[in-house]
């Protein structure tokens, strides 16, 4: 009897089919055009929203930053960033950063590219290691000893054809020269929301000034911060010993401090938060298509 049924049932398919061609060929067209956008979309939302930070354990990553009124993720001074990296207990490491942008110029050629000035905790923070040579060191966080830098896997092979002798060699940048003491993996992109792929990393060296407040030297904000959170610690319990610090500031230097709050949220959903409302809504609305 189910055969029966199920024989007609595709008879007066094919039958439809052939009586009402276009209707079915439009039918058809719209069932794969929707299968079609559903998987590009998928693709899509799991490279960037799904799929976790390509670093190692990337959900214990979390960035810090300032809120104010005129933004809900600022950036953050050098005084308050030395204060959460003495003063916390949450984090295996904090890390800062701050991107630019120049224009490299030599005997090779002439480019755009991206450095990044960065703490030697970064490379701890992200658990990334060099493919050839060392990383910097904390004492190379000083004005005079933060001539070194880090050049990425793709700098080196376009510019200097993976010559293990790079390592050694000086790099002219706008600042001065550097000296090229390792090359990070192509694997290695921080910050990964560059504009272009980052080429360049140099020491962060802050002037003994900036690292803390006086009524003199202000607060001067530059810096972008991220953090690893400890084994079994919460990033509730992070966020109020982070608000501790940036409260004692506060209460110190209450005119340098008005208006402004500090946040703290995964990195990966920082990373996504402009894009994965939208993302989530598209794919939504292929899955209702395909639906109807």
């Amino acid at each position: 009897m189910f055969r029966l049924q199920a024989h007609l049932a595709t008879r007066d398919a094919w039958r439809s089919i052939v009586r009402f061609p276009a209707t079915s060929l439009a039918a058809v067209f719209i069932l794969a055009l929707s299968m079609a956008a559903g998987v590009v979309t998928f693709a899509v939302v799991d490279t960037i929203v799904l799929r976790p930070l390509p670093y190692s354990d990337s959900a214990a990553l979390v960035d810090i930053a300032m809120r104010t009124p005129k933004t809900s993720r600022g950036v953050v001074s050098p005084a308050d960033y030395s204060a959460w990296r003495e003063q916390t207990s949450s984090f295996d490491g904090l890390a800062a950063w701050s991107p630019s942008s120049f224009q490299l110029s030599d005997d090779r050629g002439s480019e755009t590219v991206t450095s990044v000035s960065a703490s030697a905790s970064l490379f701890q923070v992200l658990r990334a290691k060099p493919l050839i040579g060392t990383l910097f060191t904390e004492a190379d966080e000083s004005p005079g000893r933060d001539t070194v830098a880090l050049i990425s896997e793709a700098l080196w092979e376009r510019r200097y054809g993976r010559d293990p002798a790079v390592i050694g060699t000086a790099l002219t940048l706008p600042s001065g020269p550097v000296t090229i003491i390792g090359v990070m993996p192509r694997a290695f992109v921080f910050p990964v929301e560059a504009t272009s792929e980052p080429a360049i990393w140099r020491p962060y060296a802050p002037r003994p000034e900036e690292r803390v407040i006086t009524a003199s030297s202000g607060r001067s904000s530059y810096l972008r911060v991220i953090a690893r959170l400890e084994e079994a610690v919460s990033i509730e319990q992070a966020r109020a010993d982070v608000e501790r610090v940036f409260g004692a500031q506060a209460a110190e230097h209450p005119g340098l401090y008005e208006d402004s709050a500090v946040r703290i949220d995964r990195l990966q959903d920082v990373l996504t938060e402009r894009v994965a409302g939208w993302m989530k809504l598209v794919l939504g609305a292929v899955a209702l298509l395909m639906a109807i």
